[in-house]
């Protein structure tokens, strides 16, 4: 029994040495859009359908909505819920609109980004992660969008020459270092399992995966 303890032990050992930090992911996921050596390909489930694929939130056209469950179909906090609670303007909109609406679900891999964009007509956006891999985050504050927009012109001018509104196809990344050396204001948020992350009108965000995940 005690040797089977110290295997166990041992190999959790291993692991914890084993895997990078999120701040090794970090480092290389910029060396790699910086300074790309290699071609790297990521695969990521993202936009998909909760109509479709399901929801990690209980639904209350649910039939297998258990009474242990009554509370998350209730909740505020349901990302199926919140855009028509009391007080959102989306609740006056009739229609469910996906990804405004009905929320999309994220399956991420490690590597799989987001690209530096807003959301539609400015609005906020909220995260919810609920198992995984963390998440790394990049802000910038909506007061400082059209200094991010000067950057990114300057630094990608002959992208932006090619397709002026570039930066509504969210595939377009720069480094933060690149935008505070621009003096472009960027904050980091590493988001983990069961935390949310709330994203104001007309301020920036990027960011990509440390692992598999769902969101």
């Amino acid at each position: 029994y005690e040797s089977i303890i110290d295997r166990n032990t041992n190999m959790t050992n291993i692991q914890e040495q084993w895997e990078p930090t999120v701040e090794n992911i970090e480092g290389e996921y910029w060396r790699m859009v910086e300074k790309p050596t290699e071609e790297i390909e990521v695969l990521y489930g993202a936009d998909l359908e909760t109509c479709v694929f399901g929801s990690g939130f209980p639904k209350l056209s649910s039939q297998s909505d258990s009474v242990s469950d009554e509370e998350y179909v209730k909740s505020g906090w349901n990302l199926n819920n919140f855009p028509r609670l009391s007080g959102s303007v989306l609740a006056y909109e009739g229609s469910d609109i996906s990804g405004v609406l009905v929320p999309w679900l994220y399956v991420g891999m490690c590597f799989s980004s987001f690209c530096w964009h807003v959301e539609d007509h400015h609005l906020y956006s909220l995260n919810y992660m609920h198992w995984g891999a963390p998440k790394i985050w990049y802000g910038i504050p909506g007061d400082d969008a059209l200094k991010l927009e000067a950057a990114m012109r300057k630094h990608l001018p002959d992208l932006f020459e090619e397709q002026p509104d570039l930066l509504h196809k969210l595939v377009t990344q720069l480094s933060p270092s690149i935008l505070k050396a621009d003096g472009v204001p960027v904050y980091r948020c590493v988001q983990n399992p069961g935390e949310f992350v709330l994203t104001f009108p007309r301020a920036y965000h990027s960011g990509f995966n440390c692992g598999f995940n769902c969101a």
